[in-house]
């Protein structure tokens, strides 16, 4: 079930949380910049960081489900 926004925005569902955060800066007129650097940021370092904590969490969770 989509929620009301969704409903009444049938295209605002299908993009992706950065490029509505950017959007909307763009829309209050401020920083819009400043969101696409983060943005940048995020997307640089979240493989590095899913992964490193997906290899700690198997390597502290295995031993205890492998017993």
């Amino acid at each position: 079930m989509l929620s009301p926004y969704a409903q009444s925005h049938p295209h605002s569902a299908q993009v992706p949380t950065a490029n509505n955060a950017l959007i909307m800066a763009q829309v209050a007129g401020a920083g819009d910049e400043a969101v696409a650097l983060v943005i940048f940021w995020q997307y640089l370092v979240a493989p590095v960081f899913v992964s490193g904590w997906t290899a700690l969490a198997l390597a502290t969770l295995w031993p205890k489900v492998a017993t």
